[in-house]
């Protein structure tokens, strides 16, 4: 099932199957979650790609861990067409990335971006400065 992008770096790979894991077709845990629309490697890949793009436009930590299975699983079902604000657990931050239509929106990351900068800058909070953990880089 997996793609070249994330067989290439055993850490990604590893979060791709804990994806996979809880909401692939065959998973006994959150499958139904995608039973009308069920995900293929090319989704997953897709919102793996644009969660990392969210956490390096919010200067968040990427660790892999349950936080980040959360987030990446809302965009899979902005991804996959089943996304509803009032049913997703992170929407506050999806609908600052996201159109209501389920379309990347660059400018509005750009944005918020900047938000982020201006608490760092201000002292307020604003996240960590690294994107990807030690361990999960190549």
């Amino acid at each position: 099932m997996k793609t070249k992008m994330f067989v290439e770096n055993p850490e990604m790979s590893k979060f791709f199957d804990y994806l996979v894991d809880w909401y692939g077709p065959e998973s006994r845990l959150y499958g139904h979650f995608f039973k009308s629309n069920p995900l293929n490697a090319y989704d997953i890949d897709m919102a793996i790609s644009l969660w990392l793009i969210m956490c390096n436009v919010r200067d968040a930590e990427f660790e892999g861990d349950t936080v980040d299975r959360e987030f990446t699983r809302d965009v899979m079902f902005i991804i996959k067409g089943i996304w509803k604000p009032d049913q997703v657990e992170w929407s506050d931050c999806m609908t600052r990335f996201f159109t209501p239509d389920g379309n990347f929106d660059p400018k509005s990351a750009m944005v918020e971006g900047a938000r982020c900068r201006d608490r760092r800058r201000t002292g307020q909070s604003g996240g960590a400065t690294v994107t990807l953990s030690p361990r999960l880089q190549a």
